[in-house]
């Protein structure tokens, strides 16, 4: 039987100030010392202030190949037939009114950027709510580790569905079902399989 294994983490950070920013500032500074040494006739005003232009128009690319921090580790988490493991407790999905699944980044997975050439997501920025019958929330961010993981967790999500659970998947192809992306006709079919009243048209953010 398929099942999703996992470590429950605090949400990724950034460092700051980060690299970018104390290339921004160093350039700034270099811009208006040179400015006051060429005022006062200083013979190196001109190089600072060539140095701080250069820094004022590739200081974005001081973040190149930057990644998060990763958050303070919680506890486990894990998806299979049997219910939700979530730290210490155990939920039935009996007790479980509708799921919210923001998933799609692995650890060190590259993201391209137009300004820095590509920074890396630390893999936590992974992150499910589950809305319980008893009106309460359980929400934290997971890790996943690589695509093959990324696949055992879409592959468990069918527990839901199998269980009849109102279920918001948000994968790297935006809103999906089990991590496809369904016309009309195949969401019916879909819909049909799984015996479900509604699947939900509305968004998840």
């Amino acid at each position: 039987m398929s099942k999703f294994e996992s470590r429950l983490y605090e949400p990724p950070f950034w460092k700051k100030p980060s690299k970018a920013t104390l290339a921004l500032v160093i350039g700034l500074l270099f811009l208006s010392l040179g400015w006051l040494f060429r005022l006062a006739e200083w013979p190196r005003g001109y190089t600072l202030m060539v140095l701080g232009g250069a820094l004022l128009f590739t200081h974005q690319r001081f973040d190149f190949r930057k990644k998060p921090k990763l958050g303070q580790e919680l506890g486990d988490f894990l998806i299979s037939s049997e219910g939700l493991q979530v730290l210490d407790r155990i939920i039935s999905y009996s007790d479980i009114n509708c799921l919210r699944l923001w998933y799609g980044d692995y650890h060190m997975k590259i993201i391209p950027s137009q300004h820095i050439g590509y920074y890396f997501h630390i893999g936590t920025e992974n992150r499910f709510e589950c809305e319980l019958k008893d009106g309460s929330k359980v929400s934290h961010n997971f890790m996943v580790w690589n695509r093959n993981h990324e696949t055992d967790l879409v592959k468990s999500i069918k527990y839901f569905y199998q269980n009849k659970i109102l279920v918001f998947e948000n994968g790297p192809k935006g809103r999906t079902f089990l991590g496809e992306d369904l016309s009309y006709e195949e969401l019916q079919e879909f819909k049909s399989e799984y015996d479900l009243k509604t699947l939900g048209y509305k968004n998840i953010s």
